[in-house]
């Protein structure tokens, strides 16, 4: 291969398999009941909070943190438009 293409091994484009890309999910809206519940009380979850939630609502913590950044990010653009 071209050393200069970044193809690390001429086999998948140096991307590992174990770190492929899931399709986006959106939260479903008995999910989205909780989490904003949730939010209400507190918009930073401890580390154990945002793996009870992952639990309880079939989601990986990771994913539960994101969420919650992403409606703190919207809160704070909300709060810029107005």
């Amino acid at each position: 291969p071209d050393p200069g293409s970044g193809d690390l091994d001429g086999k998948n484009n140096g991307v590992d398999d174990s770190h492929k890309k899931m399709k986006r999910k959106r939260a479903s809206p008995s999910q989205l009941l909780v989490l904003n519940r949730v939010f209400n009380q507190t918009s930073f979850p401890s580390t154990e909070l945002r793996a009870q939630l992952g639990e309880q609502l079939s989601m990986s913590p990771r994913t539960v943190q994101i969420w919650f950044q992403n409606k703190r990010q919207a809160l704070r653009t909300q709060g810029r438009s107005r």
